[in-house]
């Protein structure tokens, strides 16, 4: 069984880089007004997490050949929480948006920023896999219009086998299919603000989400149990939106006490065995909730470098599964190693996956983010 104390190790060694960057000033921290900065904060632990879940599934997935939830709860949880919480956020800063504005969003405009935010490095990806499938296809095309249906698929997140080579997704651990229900949601948003503002209001339609979501288990090909996370994320923006003025005079939510007593939320959530549960879901909301209203965990989360690490969290879910995949891949052969000599190695792919990802995030994402904030292809569509 896979130890959790390297799990430790290998989160230590994620601070390790990203003190270094920072310090060295190669990459630093943007100026922000953000009043929600323990979520910055929280965006690198996720990522990580997810890191190491998928580090763990490649070791069984060499020896048994499937590609599935290792039999360890908590890294099995490491996945489950992970995703679920960036799905959290994402509910909860879009319905903010929303909130903020009484709905009167320039939809084109948030697209677009959505688009300049997410692509770009998910087209290197693409092409980093497509560099993988014909190098060890030998650079044999089968079919140029199934080729061309293949990149299609991959061009609205739904994956699947390029060129025939078996197990595409995995190159990158099969991480893709969460942008395809991201991209849903940021689709649903116009309708959304549209119910809540001109036909049924915020509460009638938050319940008739939830009661839809529960009795109908799958929604145009997805499964409804992770809308009802971005829902989670929404009713805490209303939370904050109706009672914010009351839960900013929080003062116990920093103390050691309640940091405690968030550690011991954090436990419960990490071990728990029904994963995506209705108990399970409800400690992530009052997690999330509390992290969004301020509480840093004894300060880890207002830290330099665990912001620094969220800045970077977008390179590091999408970099790891390629760096997983070449380098036990093609350096290292884990059935060649027991559980604790593989174990040996998360800290080192843990290193190489964020000293990428800083090179990934200030030389791919930032440039590309500030061209979407710019609004040059918005202004040019509405002729202003």
């Amino acid at each position: 069984m896979f130890d959790f104390y390297f799990s430790v190790i290998s989160i230590l060694c994620c601070f390790f880089v990203s003190y270094l960057f920072f310090n060295s000033g190669f990459l630093s921290i943007p100026e922000s007004n953000n009043r929600f900065k323990s979520i910055d904060g929280l965006r690198g632990f996720l990522a990580i997490l997810v890191m190491l879940h998928h580090f763990v599934i490649t070791y069984y997935w060499h020896f048994s050949g499937r590609w599935g939830d290792p039999t360890e709860i908590i890294y099995k949880n490491f996945g489950k929480v992970g995703v679920s919480m960036f799905f959290i956020i994402t509910g909860f800063l879009f319905i903010s948006k929303i909130i903020k504005v009484d709905g009167k969003v320039n939809w084109i405009r948030l697209m677009e920023t959505r688009f300049f935010r997410i692509f770009p490095l998910y087209f290197l990806m693409v092409i980093l896999i497509s560099l993988v499938v014909y190098l060890r296809g030998g650079f044999e095309f089968f079919n140029f219009h199934d080729v061309f249906s293949d990149y299609l698929l991959w061009l609205v997140f739904l994956g699947g086998d390029i060129n025939s080579f078996s197990g595409t997704n995995l190159i990158i651990a099969g991480v893709d299919w969460t942008l395809r229900y991201e991209w849903f949601f940021y689709l649903l948003l116009p309708l959304i603000s549209f119910l809540i503002y001109r036909v049924v209001g915020v509460f009638l339609l938050f319940f008739a989400f939830l009661i839809f979501l529960f009795f109908s288990p799958v929604v145009f090909g997805l499964n409804s149990k992770y809308f009802v996370l971005f829902y989670i994320g929404g009713g805490v923006a209303f939370l904050f939106h109706k009672f914010g003025d009351y839960i900013s005079r929080l003062n116990f939510l920093n103390s050691k006490a309640f940091s405690l007593f968030l550690v011991l939320i954090i436990y419960l959530v990490l071990t728990n065995r029904n994963s995506m549960g209705v108990f399970q879901m409800f400690l992530m909301g009052l997690l999330f909730f509390f992290i969004a209203a301020g509480s840093s965990i004894f300060g880890v989360l207002n830290s330099r470098y665990s912001i620094l690490l969220g800045e970077i969290s977008y390179s590091i879910y999408l970099l790891h599964g390629f760096v997983l995949y070449l380098f036990f891949g093609f350096f290292v052969n884990p059935e060649s190693y027991t559980i604790f000599q593989y174990s040996l190695f998360m800290p080192v792919v843990a290193l190489i996956v964020v000293f990428l990802s800083v090179f990934s995030f200030k030389y791919i994402e930032s440039p590309f983010v500030s061209l979407g904030h710019n609004g040059y292809f918005s202004r040019f569509l509405v002729g202003k």
